[in-house]
């Protein structure tokens, strides 16, 4: 259970305080050691991951044999409600000369596995990674692609990482009636301008 947000500024404050107390004080600390402002440092970043997910991701780890999909970086993800829409639009992505390895689909129990947005299904080096992720970007846009997954839709990534193929891909996602269509930057996350009510129907 994460904890209030009130809570988390203090706390963040009180890591940050530490850090540079740490190493401003160098002078003080050089009479001992090098490793105490590290140690220091890597103390503040152990209370920032706390502050900011609370110990319940990290106690509720289970292996799981679905690789782990990785922070989606200049991927254009959207949410289908059906398997059709999905299958419809990577048809529309491929005849636009999108490659095989450029498309990513999550579907069932497996697609949810890949996704974790926790990184609990994998192990405590994924819990890790999505902590940070979730530090230096907006990476809970993950949380509601793996609960849409688990409601019986499809998730489909494409890879874009310039504007003209995203304007594309965003386009073919409109067509066929994708929601919650995001580009995930290098530390950002954009939501991309998609009216799923102009969907193009046969």
């Amino acid at each position: 259970m994460r904890i209030s947000e009130g809570t988390f500024w203090l706390v963040t404050g009180v890591a940050v305080a530490l850090v540079v107390v740490s190493w401003v004080g160098w002078g003080f600390w050089a009479g001992y050691s090098f490793a105490v402002p590290v140690i220091i440092t890597a103390i503040a970043a152990a209370i920032l991951l706390w502050a900011r997910t609370g110990l319940g991701a990290w106690t509720s780890v289970q292996r799981q044999d679905e690789p782990f999909t990785g922070y989606p970086e200049d991927q254009v993800l959207g949410v289908f409600d059906s398997t059709r829409e999905a299958g419809e639009a990577i048809e529309d992505f491929r005849r636009a000369g999108f490659g095989r390895e450029e498309l990513a689909v999550y579907s069932d129990r497996q697609g949810a596995a890949r996704l974790d947005s926790e990184g609990t299904a994998h192990g405590l080096r994924e819990v890790a990674q999505r902590q940070i992720e979730h530090i230096v970007t907006d990476i809970d846009d993950l949380q509601g692609y793996e609960a849409a997954v688990r409601r019986g839709g499809v998730v489909v990534g494409v890879v874009a990482p310039d504007e003209e193929p995203r304007e594309q891909v965003a386009a073919v996602f409109q067509r066929h009636g994708a929601h919650d269509v995001h580009y995930f930057g290098a530390m950002t996350v954009q939501r991309l301008d998609v009216d799923s009510s102009r969907t193009h129907t046969n």
